[in-house]
């Protein structure tokens, strides 16, 4: 799907060339570069690719489902609703080539994860959009509306979660 002039956005394809792709951070290269399409044929996420008009991919987001638990965070619970873990889309993994940071492309990835989960809720149980964002990355999410979890940080980043509209 051309989301402007010259930009496509879509799901990875087996033809998609990541070699070349860097982001900055190595696990996240490693993911797009030789997981992302094996967690796709085994259900595990989906990702999404954005690119250019020569088809260099140019950012991605992997997606999955996740949950967050009801213990962990008493102010989100739902009178009269007894369950142990609200579902939510997460974000697994998301990245921008080095020489496109800093053009909003990142924050497109996000919005159309919102927009994934606000469509998705209307079929499943979906409340949340989650995120284990690097201590780094925290500032960029709370900008776009997610909050930061009770819970501790875990493996050097922060549980992260926004909630989607309800109705």
């Amino acid at each position: 799907m051309e989301i402007s002039p010259g930009l496509f956005f879509g799901k990875l394809r087996e033809g998609d060339v990541v070699s070349d792709f860097d982001c900055g951070n190595v696990d996240t290269n490693d993911f797009l570069k030789n997981d992302a399409i094996d967690y796709q044929r085994q259900n595990l996420a989906v990702s999404y690719v954005l690119k250019d008009a020569s088809n260099k991919v140019l950012g991605f987001v992997s997606l999955a489902m996740g949950a967050i638990r009801t213990r962990d965070h008493p102010a989100l619970v739902v009178p009269n609703v007894e369950i142990r873990q609200y579902p939510g889309l997460k974000i697994g993994q998301m990245g921008v080539t080095r020489e496109r940071q800093g053009e909003k492309l990142g924050e497109f990835l996000v919005l159309a994860s919102i927009k994934m989960a606000e469509e998705l809720k209307e079929n499943i149980g979906c409340r949340f959009v989650l995120v284990d964002a690097y201590h780094e990355r925290i500032g960029f999410y709370e900008r776009l509306g997610f909050k930061q979890a009770k819970s501790k940080p875990t493996g050097g980043t922060m549980p992260m979660y926004l909630l989607i509209s309800e109705g």
